[in-house]
C-alpha cells in the first residue's frame, strides 16, 4: 500500500506537466491565429494613409513636431486602441464562439476521433441510399470536412448528404465549405443538407457508420470480456482459493451489488437477473471511465441514443418479466371503484412505459454531459486569463488554475462514473422487483 501511495506525487506531477504543456501549445496556436487576424484587419484599414489625408489641409510647416507627435499618437491609436476597439472585440467573440463549438463537438458523436489540431483517427463510413446504393469508405476521404466524397460531406465530423436532386456533384470530390445557415457551398453554390434517416425513412439515405461512440462501446465490451474471462478461468482452475489480482478487485463489488441491492429488492429470483444487472453496471462504468481519457473525446453515455438503448433494453426486461399481479395492477388495479380504474390505468401505463425509461435515459445523459461541459469550461480559463492570446503569462496562470480545477473535477467525475452506473442499476433492479413481486409481498408492504 505504501509503495502505491509513494507513486502519487509522480502521477500528480505528470498530470500537471501535461496540462501545462497543453496550455503552452494552445497559447502559441492562439497567438498565431490572433496575430494573423490582426494583420488582415490592418490590411483592410490602413490608418497611416488616413492620417495623412485628414491632415492634408493643415499647415505642417509650423507644426511639424506637433504633427509628428499627433501622427504617432494616431498611429498608436489605430494599431492598438482602434484595433482593439473594433477588431479585438470581434476577435474575442470569434474565439469564444470557436471554443464553444469545440466543446459541443467534444460531447457530440462523430465519424472520426479527433485528437488535436488537424490530427484525427478516421473511422469507417457505411452509407446507403436508394439512388446511390451502398457506399463504404474511410472518413479521411473528407479531408477534415474540406472535401466531399461520392455525394456526401462531413460537417463537424458528422456525415451529411446534400440533396441529390439539387445537382450536387455525386461522383467526384470537390472542395466544400459551410455557411451559417447550415448549408454546404461547392463551386460557389449553396446546397441544403439532409440528416441520416432512422427507421422511419424520412430522408433519402441511411447511416450505419462506425462512430466514436460505437468505438467506445466496442472497446468497453472487449475490455469487460477480457477481464471477466480471466476471472472465470481463475474460478474454474482454483475454485477454493482466495481471490487475488483483478479477481480481488471485482469480487467484493459483485458480492456487494448482489447481496445488498439485488437480493433484498428482487427477492429469491434475484439470481436470474444478476447477469443482466451486473452487465449494466460494469458496462456503464467502463463507458464513463473511457469518456474521461484526455484527448479522445469519447462521450458515449452523454449520447441520448445510447442511454435510450440502455433504457429500452431495461424496459423490455421488466415488461417481459412482469407476472399476472404486475399487469393486473397496471391495467386494471384491484380494490378501486370501477370509474377510477381507467384513470389509474392511463397513469400506470404512462409511468411504466414512458416515465421509468425516460428517467433512466435522461439522468445518465444529463450527469455525464454536464461533467464533460464543466471540465471543458474550466480548461477555457486558459484563454480567459491569457486575454485571448495577448498575455502569455496570463495563459500560464490560467493553465495552472484550470489544471487544479480540472484535476478536482476529474476526481469528482471518477466518483460520478461509478455513482451513475450504480443509480442506473439500482433503479433497473427496483423496476424488475416491482414486476416480479408476488401478491403476498405487496400485501405485507
Amino acid at each position: 500500500m505504501a509503495k502505491n501511495i509513494s507513486k502519487f506525487p509522480f502521477i500528480l506531477t505528470l498530470f500537471i506537466s501535461l496540462f501545462l504543456y497543453g496550455t503552452a501549445v494552445c497559447q502559441h496556436n492562439h497567438n498565431h491565429d490572433h496575430s494573423g487576424h490582426n494583420h488582415s484587419e490592418q490590411k483592410g484599414h490602413d490608418h497611416s494613409g488616413h492620417s495623412h489625408d485628414t491632415h492634408k489641409g493643415h499647415d505642417h510647416s509650423g507644426h511639424g513636431h506637433d504633427h509628428a507627435g499627433h501622427g504617432h499618437d494616431h498611429a498608436g491609436h489605430s494599431g492598438g486602441g482602434h484595433g482593439h476597439g473594433h477588431g479585438g472585440e470581434a476577435e474575442k467573440n470569434f474565439n469564444q464562439d470557436k471554443y464553444n463549438k469545440k466543446v459541443i463537438d467534444h460531447i457530440s458523436d462523430a465519424n472520426e476521433i479527433h485528437l488535436f489540431g488537424n490530427v484525427s483517427i478516421p473511422l469507417p463510413c457505411i452509407l446507403y441510399s436508394s439512388d446511390g446504393g451502398l457506399q463504404m469508405f474511410s472518413s479521411s476521404k473528407f479531408h477534415h470536412g474540406h472535401n466531399s466524397y461520392k455525394g456526401y460531406v462531413s460537417s463537424h465530423g458528422n456525415v451529411k448528404r446534400p440533396n441529390p436532386a439539387s445537382g450536387f456533384p455525386q461522383d467526384e470530390s470537390v472542395a466544400v465549405s459551410f455557411n451559417d445557415k447550415g448549408q454546404v457551398i461547392a463551386n460557389g453554390k449553396a446546397y441544403d443538407l439532409e440528416e441520416a434517416s432512422a427507421l422511419t425513412g424520412m430522408t433519402s439515405w441511411y447511416d450505419f457508420s462506425i462512430s466514436k461512440a460505437v468505438v467506445a462501446m466496442l472497446v468497453s465490451s472487449m475490455l469487460l470480456f477480457f477481464i471477466f474471462r480471466r476471472m472465470a478461468s481463475r474460478y474454474a482452475s482454483a475454485p477454493n482459493s482466495a481471490p487475488k489480482g483483478i479477481q480481488a478487485v471485482f469480487e467484493p463489488i459483485i458480492v456487494f451489488l448482489t447481496d445488498n441491492i439485488m437480493k433484498p429488492i428482487i427477492g429469491p429470483k434475484y439470481i436470474r437477473y444478476a447477469p443482466f444487472l451486473l452487465t449494466l453496471f460494469f458496462f456503464i462504468v467502463a463507458l464513463n471511465l473511457i469518456g474521461l481519457i484526455p484527448g479522445f473525446g469519447f462521450n458515449a453515455t452523454g449520447n441520448l441514443a445510447i442511454t435510450l438503448a440502455l433504457a429500452v433494453i431495461t424496459l423490455i426486461v421488466y415488461l417481459v418479466s412482469g407476472n399476472k399481479h404486475y399487469w393486473e395492477h397496471m391495467l386494471w388495479m384491484p380494490g378501486l371503484p370501477t370509474a377510477v380504474k381507467p384513470i389509474m390505468m392511463v397513469i400506470e401505463v404512462f409511468s411504466n412505459l414512458i416515465i421509468k425509461p425516460a428517467t433512466l435515459m435522461l439522468r445518465l445523459f444529463a450527469n455525464i454531459t454536464g461533467g464533460h461541459i464543466a471540465i471543458l469550461s474550466l480548461i477555457g480559463l486558459t484563454f480567459l486569463f491569457g486575454n485571448n492570446g495577448q498575455s502569455f503569462g496570463g495563459g500560464i496562470l490560467g493553465g495552472v488554475v484550470s489544471t487544479l480545477f480540472v484535476l478536482f473535477m476529474n476526481i469528482l467525475e471518477l466518483l460520478v462514473a461509478f455513482l451513475q452506473a450504480f443509480i442506473f442499476m439500482t433503479l433497473a433492479t427496483v423496476y424488475i422487483g416491482q414486476a416480479v413481486e408476488e401478491p403476498h409481498h405487496a400485501e405485507h408492504h
